[in-house]
């Protein structure tokens, strides 16, 4: 791991060592496929300050390298998460198997997805509908889904992760 990716590793788990229990807690957010990080900028000027984004290739400071289908993050670390690369998964289930992982309980997801054709040349995987999808989300309820029109995109599609209930203590 490189040093920079190392440094900021460190740095999110220190902000949250440092959060005192009653404090209120910023927002932590994260972007798969981040490229060179226009999503993680975008979040940081609208106050989400403790974004990052994850892609093969790092682009530092705002991207670390990692992989969306073993991310180099604990449970339950993000409160948001985004990703318009979906159809790069080569492992669908994976992909969205380490989101729901890495997504804190009530944490909301949104996926940017093509459902009328392929969005790209190095599209992995095709959906003909939002079905599949909502069906891989098993640990998250669908919240949304609305029409877009982003760079070959047309659908997007938010989750919020099942809260976790406690068993009652007798």
């Amino acid at each position: 791991m490189a040093k920079t990716q190392k440094k900021r590793k460190k740095e999110i788990e220190t902000k949250k060592k440092k959060k005192k229990k009653n404090e209120e807690e910023e927002m932590e957010m994260q972007a798969q496929g981040a490229r060179v990080g226009q999503e993680v900028e975008a979040l940081r000027r609208v106050g989400v300050s403790d974004s990052v984004g994850i892609d093969l290739v790092p682009c530092p400071p705002l991207v670390i390298k990692g992989d969306f289908h073993n991310q180099p993050f604990d449970n339950d670390t993000f409160d948001f998460e985004f990703s318009n690369v979906f159809d790069h998964a080569l492992y669908p289930h994976k992909f969205v198997a380490e989101i729901e992982r890495t997504l804190k309980p009530d944490g909301v997801s949104v996926l940017h997805v093509a459902l009328s054709g392929r969005p790209d040349k190095y599209s992995a995987n095709d959906l003909f509908s939002v079905k599949p999808l909502v069906e891989m989300f098993k640990a998250s309820k669908l919240v949304h889904i609305r029409k877009v029109d982003g760079f070959g995109l047309d659908t997007e599609v938010v989750f919020r992760k099942k809260k976790i209930s406690k068993p009652i203590s007798s």
